[in-house]
């Protein structure tokens, strides 16, 4: 018996050498794939351009072979994966937005990967994506190219001390999640601390004063809405060398007195949970350079046809990496352009010098503090798993409408009650929530549908 007893130990410390032995090695490889990440933007278009070619042969061929939405298409309209030879042949493949994915989210789904293998990240809306592990640690890679912007503005090769301003349940915790398991040294680039944008002010600011990040990341109206308080409330809170900010959008002017009056560097990313990196700004910010070698972007009218450059049009993506959960032609909501000219900065990737749509309305508690709809939002993503779409409507100072289409199965007296709790769990008195119930939430005039406001 004690012999079979250690041949068990031995075994299991084996196994979970093997594991760390793992671990290491696949950090070393992606830490060296990120440093070569740096050169892509600068790569000539020609071979950029090729690679996304290559992409789009090998996703259309994987959709085809194991995801049943794409498979029916193709076989329905006698397509083959041969067809499908560059990025533009993918506009031959239909339009799909978030409500149809949510209706139909298992016909997105790759066959021949396993969900327990996958990370899920979460939207603002309740909707989750689920991405396979190759594509998940992929990002980490794509990171790099706008991540050594903000290093350098921030005065150093590396960020030592990092602050997030995110919900606890939004996707940079979940993916955080994910990444500790595959991948080690996290924390020899980067001492990451979060704090819950809920939080009183104060608090967020004591949150600066003890960490002394060198970037602080967050929703872009929270940006707006911090500063706006420090700003009339005769307080300077102990800033970082940059900010970055993604999710929506920020005043102009707010960030220009960010910058002049608070010495504080405010650049931004586009993304999002179904596409991931989309672009970045770089040094110059003349727009965002689109990362569309791995995520075809293109701008379209409301007939599907491709807009010129400078017209603006709907935003529409192809997720060239992810195999797990696949979305070609994916709608995001937002309205942009594409510029015709190049940045100073070298980079050879297009840029989006318009994006109209991704500016988040706020709602004012009863304590007078600006609550962006986005951390609502996110906060309240589980609860909203039934709903096929959501929208956000002020009525008043403290008080809030959840407008929702719900799914044909929700049990709508549930649904309401745990919204409700949920929204009073997390801001008591200061915000009270009611539930409406319609077949279908209109969009707003910038294109989405997540906050309107009504009289």
């Amino acid at each position: 018996m004690p012999d079979r007893v250690g041949a068990t130990a031995v075994k299991a410390r084996a196994e979970r050498d093997a594991r760390i032995i793992s671990k290491l090695l696949r950090t070393a490889g992606i830490a060296f794939a990120a440093l070569s990440e740096r050169r892509v933007p600068y790569w000539p278009e020609e071979r950029w351009q090729a690679a996304r070619d290559r992409r789009v042969q090998r996703i259309v061929r994987h959709a085809y072979e194991t995801v049943p939405f794409y498979r029916a298409v193709m076989r329905d309209r006698r397509w083959h994966p041969e067809e499908f030879r560059t990025v533009t042949d993918l506009a031959r493949l239909p339009l799909i937005d978030g409500a149809a994915v949510r209706r139909r989210v298992g016909e997105f789904r790759s066959t021949a990967i396993p969900a327990a293998t996958c990370m899920a990240a979460h939207s603002g809306s309740g909707s989750s994506t689920l991405w396979d592990r190759h594509a998940a640690l992929e990002r980490i890679v794509l990171a790099e190219r706008d991540r050594v912007i903000w290093a350098r503005l921030a005065g150093g090769s590396l960020l030592a001390r990092q602050l997030y301003i995110v919900p606890p349940h939004s996707s940079a915790v979940f993916s955080r999640r994910f990444y500790d398991r595959w991948i080690v040294g996290a924390n020899l680039v980067a001492r990451r601390c979060y704090v819950d944008p809920a939080a009183p002010y104060t608090d967020v600011m004591r949150a600066l004063e003890a960490v002394r990040p060198h970037v602080v990341r967050s929703y872009g109206s929270y940006l707006e809405h911090f500063a706006r308080y420090a700003w009339n409330h005769g307080v300077r809170p102990s800033m970082p060398p940059v900010w970055t900010y993604g999710a929506d959008a920020i005043a102009p002017h707010w960030r220009e007195l960010i910058e002049r009056e608070l010495g504080c560097r405010v650049v931004s990313n586009y993304g999002s949970t179904e596409a991931g990196r989309i672009g970045f700004e770089c040094e110059h910010r003349t727009g965002y350079h689109l990362n569309t070698d791995v995520i075809a972007t293109r701008i379209v009218r409301p007939d599907g046809s491709e807009c010129e450059p400078g017209e603006v049009g709907e935003v529409v993506v192809s997720n060239l990496l992810n195999r797990a959960t696949v979305l070609l032609n994916f709608r995001l909501g937002d309205r942009g352009a594409i510029g015709a000219r190049r940045c100073p900065c070298g980079r050879t990737l297009p840029l989006l010098t318009t994006l109209e749509g991704r500016v988040s309305e706020t709602v004012t508690a009863r304590d007078g503090q600006q609550i962006p709809a986005t951390v609502l939002l996110v906060h309240c993503a589980a609860d909203l798993a039934g709903a096929l779409e959501v929208q956000l409507v002020p009525r008043g100072v403290g008080r809030i409408m959840w407008r929702i289409a719900p799914a044909p199965k929700t049990d709508r007296s549930l649904f309401r009650s745990r919204l409700v709790d949920r929204c009073a769990e997390l801001f008591g008195s200061r915000l009270e929530a009611d539930v409406e119930y319609v077949s279908a939430v209109p969009r707003t005039v910038g294109g989405k549908r997540h906050l309107v406001s009504e009289p």
